[in-house]
């Protein structure tokens, strides 16, 4: 098994990757509380994260299938997958 390492020869870490867990935990909580949200509810739920990083956030969600996402672009809405 080989491991990605930095410039330093040590283990490369993505900071980005540090809070998304609880930044996951979160927004799945404000989902499973509505049927159908966009990301602008959803934000207005979670004040201390921008809309893109929801945004970001909630296209993770999506592809590991945690969240449904129906229609496109600006009006996407997202609900919990089950």
């Amino acid at each position: 098994a080989s491991s990605v390492l930095n410039d330093r020869g040590l283990p490369k870490t993505d900071v980005r990757d540090a809070g998304n867990s609880a930044r996951s935990d979160e927004i799945v909580a404000v989902v499973e509380k509505g049927r159908e949200l966009g990301i602008r509810e959803i934000a207005a739920h979670l004040p201390e994260y921008s809309e893109k990083m929801i945004q970001r956030e909630l296209a993770r969600l999506v592809s590991t299938g945690k969240v449904k996402k129906s229609g496109f672009k600006r009006w996407s809405r997202y609900s919990t997958a089950s």
